[in-house]
């Protein structure tokens, strides 16, 4: 994954504020995230959290994923092929398979790729198998 910035933010300081957090994103400064969190707004810059949701997904960054939850980002933004927990899923990620749920993703959603089962099946993860069947 490479390190390009997302757009949005209108005002300079606002800008600068987002360029902080998604830098802190990037080096996995959980101190830094969390004290620019503040400034972002999940619903206007809501490209930066769902990144950042990436980031904390393909990292498998439990302290990151919790804060970004805690801060309102989506744990199931729309996307036609993968979604965040079928991510989490091929990779066998159960922590992360459990907060996302938690946090109210929809593990029977359907893409173009599949569902998150049917992703885990196919990768052979068995511990999120056993979960997303319960």
């Amino acid at each position: 994954m490479g390190k390009k910035r997302p757009t949005g933010g209108k005002d300079s300081s606002h800008k600068e504020a987002l360029a902080d957090f998604w830098n802190a994103v990037q080096d996995g400064n959980i101190d830094a995230v969390k004290r620019l969190l503040p400034s972002i707004d999940a619903k206007r810059d809501r490209d930066y959290l769902d990144r950042a949701m990436i980031n904390a997904v393909y990292g498998n960054n439990l302290k990151l994923l919790d804060l970004l939850l805690s801060a309102g980002a989506d744990p199931d933004p729309a996307k036609d092929r993968h979604t965040l927990l079928m991510s989490a899923s091929i990779r066998g990620k159960l922590e992360i398979v459990k907060r996302l749920i938690k946090a109210g993703a929809d593990y029977d959603r359907q893409t173009k790729e599949g569902t998150a089962l049917s992703e885990a099946l196919c990768y052979n993860k068995l511990s999120v198998v056993k979960y997303l069947e319960k």
